[in-house]
């Protein structure tokens, strides 16, 4: 009987953190969605998408895949990218993926990685945008 009890109970734990689970997935999607609508309002993009996964294949890290006009600057989109996921409440986040490229040619692109736990990167977007938020 006790056996009985603790495994009804575990399997009521086990069932709250799943749960749990899911509600932080919609945070994330939410935040995730709120700043991909910012980078797709910007005249020169043509198609953005920022994802956040949590997970033992992808540990608190965002991606963002960014197409611009023909033509237009990598460079100053991805820099936004970088802030907009520095200045986010996405939590936790360690790491970022980011490829911007231009629709027509797209070896005219900048692609990033960047852990935000190093120390050096850490001090330079603190410089450049604060802490962050969270």
């Amino acid at each position: 009987m006790r056996r009985l009890i603790v495994i009804i109970a575990l399997a009521g734990i086990l069932a709250g953190l799943a749960a749990g689970c899911g509600n932080d997935q919609q945070r994330y999607d939410a935040t995730t969605d709120s700043l991909t609508d910012i980078l797709a309002a910007r005249p020169e993009v043509v198609d953005a998408k920022i994802t956040y996964q949590n997970s033992l294949d992808a540990a608190a890290t965002a991606a963002a895949n960014v197409e611009v006009t023909e033509g237009s600057d990598p460079e100053p989109i991805a820099d936004e990218v970088v802030r907009l996921l520095w200045t986010s409440t996405l939590t936790p986040l360690n790491g970022v993926n980011i490829s911007v490229w231009d629709v027509t040619d797209n070896k005219r692109s900048d692609v990033r990685q960047l852990q935000f736990e190093d120390p050096a990167t850490k001090q330079k977007l603190e410089s450049e945008h604060g802490k962050r938020p969270v």
